[in-house]
């Protein structure tokens, strides 16, 4: 067996795990994290391969595509480093580091044949969908105090995020497979939908609800329909997945509350919107001092101790805030300028290619770059690996294209 086959492997592998990571079979209530084992599996292998055949293989494309976001991570870790001391505990976010070289790696290795990452994805989607499924029928799960379900080492916002991307999947499958030579396969990836739809409804995440409402909005919009059965087919199909959406929301009284509570936060009261009002409140006065260099993830746990006198320092919970505070100015418009690119690709690649994955991935970055955090989630990562391996091929097709030779 090759080393390249050894290392695909893994790489299928750490993209399921990130998918099922969340699951406690046991409910031991453990936070052991089966995505940072693989994860190092698959680096390791990766570096056993560069020793015995130089297979660190990044393009000139893919330097291009990762320049901006490796220099918002430099400075990130410097100002951490920088800024360690006091009530700070950090010196260095191991987390953060694994997970910008699980993503490099990811590329990395998807450089060599397109069908590598598209399969990764796939792995990931069907790794979402055994956590989602698992969850439904109670295994390993756990009640909140405000009535959603939880399991494992994610929480209910990480399992509903994840179950969106999933369902994103098998949504881009289905758009173009309105046929009767594909009824089974559709009846298939219905039922998954209905499973991930379900579930998410289940978590109660605010935030999640919001995507997935965005998802098959762009869904239906964006599918190139070649005649009116295929359209109406798919309004039918997302009206249909609407209905019992809204049947299921309205059947259980804790989601009712939480959904309904999303017009009624007051954003003057610092508990409204999960407590976040308050953090950001406290994110800002911290910013207000601090906005040119930036202080780290360290300096603002020091700041944020100080000013709040909690054992615990909260994340922004918002990644715009979050690197405006770590990486300052220069950070901050540079993530400015990254997303733009990506969303520049996300639309380049359903416009010339067709897959209009891509772009239903993009409610989820938007959700957890607004409501969450991204230093610290693999599957935010593995959506961006997704993203840019799909526009580095497109670029290379485009490239022999037009000028007869691909780029390197």
């Amino acid at each position: 067996m090759s080393l390249r086959l050894f290392t695909d492997i893994s790489f299928y592998l750490y993209c399921f795990s990130v998918g099922i990571e969340s699951i406690d079979v046991l409910s031991s209530g453990g936070t052991f994290s089966i995505s940072r084992l693989v994860g190092l599996i698959f680096v390791f292998i990766c570096l056993i391969n560069f020793l015995a055949s130089n297979l660190i293989y990044f393009s000139k494309s893919t330097i291009s595509a990762t320049s901006i976001i490796l220099i918002i991570f430099f400075i990130v870790i410097l100002n951490t480093m920088i800024n360690f001391g006091g009530f700070s505990k950090t010196f260095v976010d191991t987390t953060m580091i694994l997970n910008i070289v699980f993503f490099l790696l990811l590329l990395n290795h998807s450089q060599q044949n397109e069908q590598t990452m598209l399969r990764g994805f796939k792995f990931f989607a069907f790794g979402a969908l055994v956590t989602c499924s698992s969850m439904i029928l109670g295994i390993g799960t756990s009640l909140s105090s405000d009535g959603r379900i939880t399991m494992g080492t994610y929480n209910h916002n990480d399992l509903a995020t994840i179950f969106v991307a999933g369902e994103a999947y098998f949504l881009s499958k289905i758009g173009d497979n309105f046929k009767v030579k594909t009824s089974l396969i559709l009846i298939r990836y219905i039922i998954y939908i209905l499973v991930f739809t379900y579930g998410i409804i289940l978590t109660g995440s605010r935030g999640a609800l919001v995507a997935i409402a965005m998802t098959f909005a762009i869904f239906t919009l964006g599918q190139n329909s070649k005649s009116y059965v295929g359209l109406f087919a798919k309004l039918a199909f997302t009206s249909i997945i609407v209905v019992l959406f809204i049947n299921v929301i309205i059947a259980n009284e804790a989601i009712m509350f939480r959904v309904q509570s999303i017009g009624d936060n007051n954003l003057a009261d610092p508990d409204s919107l999960g407590g976040r009002v308050l953090i950001w409140t406290n994110a800002y006065e911290i910013l207000k001092d601090n906005w040119f260099l930036g202080i780290g993830k360290s300096g603002y746990e020091a700041e944020q101790l100080l000013r709040l006198g909690n054992q615990i320092a909260y994340s922004p919970h918002n990644a715009y805030i979050e690197i405006f505070i770590y990486a300052g100015i220069t950070g901050f418009v540079l993530f400015l300028a990254f997303c733009l690119k990506v969303l520049r690709a996300s639309i380049k690649i359903k416009k010339i290619e067709g897959d209009i994955l891509p772009v239903l991935l993009l409610p989820i970055l938007f959700s957890v770059s607004f409501l969450g955090q991204i230093f610290s989630v693999k599957y935010f990562w593995l959506i961006l690996a997704y993203i840019l391996t799909r526009d580095i091929f497109l670029k290379r097709k485009l490239n022999k294209l037009f000028n007869g030779y691909p780029q390197s």
